[in-house]
């Protein structure tokens, strides 16, 4: 049987479909509040984060759009003097908040913007624009765009966290698997469309480390059993991760027995993301041709929940 490589590039997402719906709004005190049809988006008006997604009342997406530029350890930056680990410092940390938001409707659409900054204005610039716009069929795309000083010499990722409720073990994705695999960790990870669970992501790694990685990703499905399913696509390929902990919890424990295991999912989506050290063990060099740095990023997807 003869095996052909698959052409790297962007996958046409799926065009949402206009319905009868209208997206209507109210703003309560720091919240917006979007509704279509049976589904209910409440968003930070302060950080333009998403605090609840719910539909016919149910809560399935507990938060996200939230900024990232962290990750746990590598052999890059687990401890003081090691590769990255005071580059790393200067950014992993760092919060985005924002100025309320701006609001346009129209032809059916209802648009949510929001400037982002840092809430330590002490820290080379970290800024960006989150654009949220929401169609009648429920379907939600979401824009974001990431300006980074150029003093950032290295960078863990550049993305958006998320938090899915209890349910969501099922996956399905089509990009580089079935492995974990980073920038610099490629050539065992074929693209392709894989299924897996979420607690199948997660490698007890010692200590606890980054893991459960997938690059150049153009889908990806999180479904309930009870036939509950989060669509995310993109144009653009993106790296993205779906565990049952969080950053912290790898940073924290020394052994894979200390780390919590959520009910929750917790999903990166990066528009990209930095190397593992996939040359060796632990790797604490790192070719530069690898490396992420201050400079400009764009990330856009598309969401969608079905409730069956």
């Amino acid at each position: 049987m003869f095996q052909f490589a698959l052409e790297s590039g962007p996958a046409e997402a799926v065009k949402p479909k206009q319905s009868g719906n209208t997206p209507r709004w109210t703003k309560q005190d720091d919240l917006w509040v979007i509704t279509v049809g049976r589904s209910q988006w409440n968003i930070c008006a302060k950080t333009g984060e998403l605090t609840l997604w719910s539909k016919n009342g149910i809560p399935y997406v507990l938060g996200g759009a939230r900024s990232c530029f962290d990750r746990p350890y590598t052999g890059l930056d687990a401890q003081p003097g090691w590769g990255w680990y005071e580059d790393y410092a200067n950014i992993r940390d760092q919060r985005l908040i924002s100025d309320q938001g701006t609001l346009l409707e129209g032809n059916g659409l209802l648009q949510l913007g929001f400037s982002l900054y840092q809430s330590d204005n002490t820290a080379p610039e970290i800024s960006g624009k989150l654009i949220y716009t929401f169609y009648g069929d429920e379907t939600v795309d979401l824009s974001v765009d990431f300006h980074l000083d150029s003093s950032y010499y290295a960078v863990p990722r550049i993305g958006l966290e998320w938090v899915l409720a209890d349910g969501f073990e099922m996956l399905s994705y089509f990009g580089r698997g079935s492995v974990e695999n980073y920038p610099d960790r490629l050539l065992a990870a074929p693209l392709g469309v894989y299924t897996s669970t979420i607690s199948e992501q997660h490698f007890p790694f010692v200590p606890p480390s980054e893991t459960g990685g997938h690059e150049e990703t153009r889908w990806v499905t999180f479904t309930q059993d009870s036939g509950a399913a989060l669509c995310v696509s993109s144009k653009q390929p993106f790296h993205f991760d779906a565990l049952h902990h969080r950053i912290e919890d790898y940073k924290t424990a020394a052994h894979d027995f200390e780390m919590p295991v959520r009910k929750e999912t917790v999903f990166h989506i990066d528009a990209a993301h930095g190397p593992i050290g996939g040359d060796m063990a632990w790797s604490t060099e790192m070719p530069s041709k690898y490396k992420l740095s201050g400079a400009d990023y764009h990330l856009s997807i598309q969401l969608k929940l079905e409730d069956h």
